[in-house]
């Protein structure tokens, strides 16, 4: 491609001495020596409007349009933006990348329904998000969860190497400042805002007064305060840390790159007591001074301690005090270090090579305003990049400008609520002629992201039972899908997201074809009966006895499986559980847990997934859900698998050749809407393929006995017609 990207980066080269981050990021994009070359400019609305740009590279957004008192401003911001996108969109093909720095910003700006119209604004706009660590990526997706289906890469914060004068030695440094030379100096440097809670360290030096560590301890806090009422907190803290015998020193003023290096090379550790983080250029910018840094475990900070190694990063959990601040000093002071941390993971070339696959992967793909259709993927180290989509970006270079021509490849739609019915509609999947290229339409989970893994998927939302207002909305939303997809057939095994995929192929006459959930045995569930009333629609059930005159029987998630039984496990034997209960976000299973709790003994290994179930009370360690891909791992490992009589969790279950123990829920009890999971129980526990008890009378023989059996599954079997 000779053609130059060109992107437009709110901010690029302007904040260079606030923070070089961006400016040393857009000089790494310009530096690259192969093809395609890149060009950065400074983001504006008018430059929006006269020159397009290839790409839009949002980094604090509410910067960007909620800056200022004024909120008519902030209107004619967004309003302008979504306009001149729009137009860019059509004209030049523009894509918005947003690098989430901060997931939700330190303060509020605008009013509230402004800053709605803002969170919509970007909803609508991003392509692609780049975080700067992997978890950073899990905090945007659960703080923004209508951008989950976009493509997402990890762009480590670089160094700070070049940028400020710290060749300055810790002697003459400790002599421009008036230090002592002996004293061990542990700094909070940067802008002190309430968040940051710096007050935590001196407060913590204070306590510590008259303990081994903090003999020849001084505590520098440097950097201007956000307002007076921190900076008199400050002040009063040092004085009482003063009169317990301690040293304390502000420096509570702005202070310009070459003050804030000699601080940084005076300095012999570097502690961020910070309340709230996610990442941390000051910890970046020790780190290149070559200065051990404490950070709280939380936010991207782990990942920052694993990639610098325990010799450089210490994270400490909980609140910071005198105890952290102890245990810091003796860190410091005994655990052998290089002369400087290696920062080759933080190298600016790969980071910005990075940068530029993620802008090619956001051309390459449709806008996230018509849908954005990608799940995980993973590649290792610096220039990391988790790419929902292949796993690895196309090597075809997307062209930069739209091609208005082509007509997408047809597809088939197969759409499925998260839990059961997609674990079942992607089991069946391999069995249904015609499904090689399709499009998945289901909600957003942890479950739903890994199992469709480098998938194209639509995301809509996790419905209540029965919410059929929402079916119309989302009729409307899968309307514009079938509009700009070649949409041949639609599959679906429910639940009520499969009205609004029907309301929407009756609009295009496009065929659609029902299986019912293996769930439902011998009657119908709602959805089924709805469908049931609806002319024109191919019906099946999963079950040859359940036919009749308007529902056919073609193929079963249980198809080809058989049980076999194996000697048990020698006796003393502790064998690993998993109790898992579904996806469900509605209904939780609290009997099932505590009855579970009371039987199963302390010193066997459990993983609790419980869904929405809250049993805060208990002495365990819960999960909401987990990914498909970590829980069939889980399930493989295990001994002895205990579920709910859900299609989609037996069938994992069996899958892994394991012989669940399966415990209905019970309507009465609120676990359900009906009684429905009695009748797969039966089924299940008549062909052998599960133990079936009721919660309140499982014992642990139940769960000993049951590791005789195991599962076996037949070779992949024909595809079948199902239309």
């Amino acid at each position: 491609m000779n053609e130059v990207l060109r992107i437009a980066s709110a901010p690029a080269f302007s904040t260079r001495h606030a923070n070089p981050y961006n400016y040393l990021l857009a000089s790494a994009l310009e530096g690259l020596d192969d093809s395609p070359r890149v060009a950065v400019e400074e983001f504006s609305l008018s430059g929006l409007v006269r020159r397009p740009p290839h790409i839009v590279h949002l980094h604090w957004p509410e910067l960007t349009f909620l800056s200022g008192h004024r909120t008519w401003r902030h209107v004619m911001r967004l309003a302008v933006f979504r306009l001149a996108l729009a137009r860019a969109r059509r004209v030049m093909g523009t894509r918005v990348i947003w690098t989430v720095h901060n997931p939700t910003p330190h303060e509020e700006r605008s009013s509230s329904l402004v800053r709605r119209w803002y969170r919509r604004t970007l909803e609508r706009s991003v392509d692609t998000i780049l975080a700067l660590s992997l978890s950073g990526v899990g905090t945007a997706l659960r703080e923004w969860p209508a951008l989950s289906w976009v493509p997402a890469f990890v762009t480590p914060h670089g160094h700070y190497r070049g940028e400020y004068p710290l060749e300055t030695t810790r002697e003459d440094a400790r002599d421009a400042l008036g230090v002592d030379r002996g004293e061990t100096v542990v700094l909070f440097a940067g802008q002190v805002r309430p968040y940051k809670n710096a007050a935590a360290l001196v407060r913590a030096a204070t306590a510590l007064r008259g303990r081994p560590e903090a003999v020849g301890l001084r505590i520098v806090v440097a950097g201007k305060p956000s307002d007076d009422e921190v900076a008199a907190e400050l002040k009063e803290l040092a004085e009482a840390d003063r009169a317990a015998g301690g040293a304390t020193t502000l420096e509570l003023a702005a202070l310009d790159d070459e003050r804030l290096a000699l601080w940084l090379r005076a300095a012999d550790l570097v502690t961020l007591p910070y309340r709230a983080i996610q990442n941390s250029g000051s910890a970046i910018l020790a780190l290149t001074a070559g200065r051990p840094v404490v950070v709280p475990a939380i936010g991207a900070m782990s990942e920052l301690a694993e990639a610098m190694g325990p010799d450089w990063v210490s994270t400490y959990e909980g609140d910071f005090d005198a105890e952290t601040l102890a245990d810091a000093v003796r860190w410091l002071r005994e655990a052998p270090r290089s002369s400087e941390p290696d920062l080759s993971a933080l190298d600016w070339e790969g980071i910005a090579r990075t940068t530029r696959d993620a802008c090619l992967t956001a051309l390459s793909s449709p806008p996230h305003s018509q849908f954005a259709l990608f799940t995980w993927a993973q590649r290792g180290a610096a220039g990391n990049r988790t790419h929902r989509g292949s796993e690895t970006p196309s090597t075809k270079e997307p062209s930069m400008s739209r091609d208005r021509s082509t007509r997408p490849e047809s597809s088939v739609m197969l759409i499925a609520t998260s839990g059961g019915h997609l674990t079942q509609l992607h089991s069946l999947r391999s069995r249904i002629a015609g499904t090689e290229r399709v499009l998945w339409v289901t909600d957003v989970t942890a479950q739903s992201r890994s199992l469709l893994r480098g998938e194209r998927v639509f995301g809509l939302p996790n419905r209540a039972p029965r919410a059929y207002l929402g079916v119309l909305r989302d009729a409307v939303s899968l309307a514009k899908v079938f509009r700009r997809e070649n949409i041949t057939h639609v599959y679906s095994t429910g639940a009520q997201m499969a009205l609004s995929a029907l309301l929407a192929a009756k609009i295009f006459k496009v065929p659609f074809s029902y299986i019912e959930s293996g769930t439902r045995v011998r009657e119908l569930s709602a959805t089924g009966r709805v469908i049931d009333r609806i002319p024109g629609v191919q019906r099946y059930v999963q079950y040859p006895f359940a036919t009749n005159d308007r529902w056919r029987f073609a193929l079963s998630v249980f198809d080809g499986l058989s049980v076999e039984e194996v000697p048990l496990p020698p006796e003393g034997y502790k064998p690993r559980v998993v109790v898992s209960v579904g996806g469900n976000a509605h209904y939780g299973f609290e009997r099932l847990i505590r009855r579970l709790h009371a039987i199963i003994p302390s010193d066997w290994s459990v993983l609790w997934q419980v869904g929405p179930t809250d049993v805060s009370d208990l002495d365990i360690e819960t999960v909401v859900s987990l990914p498909a891909e970590e829980l069939s791992r889980e399930i493989a490992a295990a001994d002895i698998v205990v579920s709910h009589a859900g299609t989609g969790s037996i069938l994992s279950v069996l899958r892994a050749g394991k012989r669940p123990i399966v415990i209905p829920r019970r309507a009465a009890h609120g676990e359900h809407v009906d009684g429905h999971q009695d009748d797969l129980a039966d089924y299940v526990s008549a062909r052998g393929f599960a133990l079936v008890r009721e919660a309140d009378e499982l014992t642990l023989d139940d769960l000993v006995e049951n590791q005789r059996w195991v599962v076996r599954s037949a070779e992949d079997r024909a595809p079948v017609a199902v239309a």
